[in-house]
């Protein structure tokens, strides 16, 4: 046995083995060696009185950074898990170990210098009590922020790997925390589904009795009766997704939609081989996650400027300080937004006094991420920064970024979808649309992506505003005196484009 290795007996309750899977967890060094646990993956047996046992284990995307040449995992399994890079651009990659299992070693991609984005999913069994992560001596290594999104919770039958790698594959493309509660004996483990739905709340409960056709469908039944009920009176917005094939199941579902305001969705159990890809699709329709065929239409995170900020914590932050908060207004979009001041905190800031006397009084709410794309502000707005207030205006400034990557049409196809997302999550709120500000020998560029943007206000229903305008000379080139680098504006430049939003959100039509 590699001595550098140590093992941490994992013990948790379901509640805390739930928690896990949204918190971030914490690092142990062995004192002889840079070994990290990660107790992220939890395995509990669940014991109910007179019944047969459960079990809840987390679907985790253990986020860590290191700039570590070589990376080391193990599990007390055959398999050790599999291991993710995901490159600045949000892109992932399948690391491939150099060895086999039991402990794997691989070649890091620590190619810029500095620490690099990993997630690493544990295998998929119960029988893990402890999973390791190894690092070079001298490394730098750290977990990402908690994930201030609210899970999924899948209750299934099937409790071996291959009856619940779909959902790990589920999990992965929608990048949100999921959980899976295994059910041995369905329809005895109210206790269990109680205490689920009063501590925790969940963005959807997806119910899979795929692999249950040898039991009686009137248990699972009573147990989607169950699991409605307590999801009824503890969390009544939360969703639920059955998947099944019975049609007495259907049946309950249908009932149950037509005689309360439980929301029930019903999906037929697809084909083994696409059945991830099923129900993923029916989950984006569920959350309203649609992507489009533009790549501006797919939502990706971003590392793109680890130098100034941590793009991970600072969504953290924003989703924090909105749930608390509770603004009214909100500005949306890249460093153009990030850098001009308010909260949450900024390291830069290019325009304090613009708001501290325009935008502060307003309330305004700073959601700005530097080097944003469009497709990177669709996945905040996926993942949860609009889901903590009843916005009245959004201000959305969006889109400089994707100039060199993308058309104008497929720039402003992103947008427009954009904007759809946030009206699904805000409908009540009045969004404002404001069009690319000039660039530095960009202008035409600009000018014609603006007219595209114009016709998409209009579609949707949001207001435009064209503040880049009155930032321009008559020979149609940036007033340099507006700019800091011929992109970012000063607070002169600043100072013309908030009473323009501040107009935007008073005017009647």
């Amino acid at each position: 046995m590699d001595k550098s290795l140590s093992r941490v007996m994992l013990k948790s309750s379901i509640i805390a083995a739930l928690t896990a899977v949204c918190a971030p967890v914490g690092a142990y060094t062995h004192p002889d060696s840079t070994l990290w646990h990660d107790p992220s993956c939890k395995t509990q047996i669940i014991h109910e009185e007179n019944h047969t046992p459960a079990l809840l284990y987390a679907v985790p995307s253990t986020v860590f950074f290191t700039d570590s040449k070589e990376i080391k995992t193990r599990a007390t399994t055959d398999d050790a898990g599999r291991l993710y890079h995901v490159d600045r651009d949000g892109v992932w990659h399948l690391c491939r170990p150099a060895n086999t299992a039991p402990h794997l070693t691989y070649h890091a991609k620590a190619t810029h210098g500095a620490s690099e984005e990993y997630r690493y999913y544990p295998p998929l069994t119960h029988h893990v009590s402890h999973i390791e992560i190894g690092t070079e001596p001298g490394a730098t290594f750290r977990f990402a922020a908690s994930d201030s999104s609210r899970p999924i919770i899948v209750f299934c039958s099937d409790d071996t790997e291959a009856g619940v790698e779909w959902i790990t594959d589920m999990q992965r493309n929608l990048d949100l925390p999921t959980a899976i509660m295994t059910i041995s004996c369905v329809g005895k483990t109210d206790t269990a589904i109680t205490a689920l739905t009063k501590q925790t709340t969940a963005r959807l409960y997806i119910l899979d009795f795929t692999d249950s056709t040898d039991a009686d469908p009137r248990s699972y039944a009573a147990t989607i009766t169950g699991v409605i009920s307590e999801t009824g009176q503890n969390s009544p917005a939360t969703p639920i997704l059955v998947v099944s094939d019975s049609k007495v199941i259907q049946a309950v579902c249908d009932s149950i939609n037509h005689s309360t305001s439980a929301t029930i969705h019903y999906l037929p159990t697809p084909d083994a081989r696409r059945r991830a890809s099923s129900v993923e699709t029916k989950v984006r329709e569920i959350l309203g996650m649609r992507q489009g065929n533009a790549p501006t239409c797919v939502e990706v995170s971003q590392r793109r400027d680890i130098g100034a900020y941590d793009w991970h914590q600072r969504h953290h932050d924003i989703c924090h300080y909105i749930d608390s908060a509770r603004p009214s207004n909100l500005i949306i979009g890249n460093s153009i937004v990030h850098y001009w001041g308010g909260k949450p905190g900024n390291i830069r800031v290019h325009g304090p006094e613009t708001w501290r006397t325009t935008m502060e009084p307003e309330g305004f709410v700073n959601m700005g991420c530097g080097w944003d794309k469009i497709e990177n502000v669709l996945w905040r707005v996926y993942h949860g920064e609009l889901d903590g207030t009843d916005a009245e205006n959004i201000v959305v400034m969006i889109g400089t970024n994707n100039i060199a990557f993308n058309t104008p049409d497929e720039i402003a196809e992103g947008i427009g979808h954009l904007v759809e997302a946030i009206g699904t999550r805000q409908p009540d709120a009045r969004i404002i649309l404001a069009g690319l500000l000039p660039r530095r020998n960009l202008e035409p560029t600009v000018a014609t992506i603006n007219r595209l943007l114009e016709q998409i206000a209009k579609e949707k229903g949001a207001r435009y505003i064209n503040p880049g305008i009155m930032m321009l000379q008559s020979d149609g080139k940036i007033n340099e005196s507006l700019f800091i680098d011929g992109l970012h504006p000063n607070d002169k430049g600043y100072a013309i484009i908030a009473p323009q939003i501040v107009a935007a959100m008073k005017r009647k039509k």
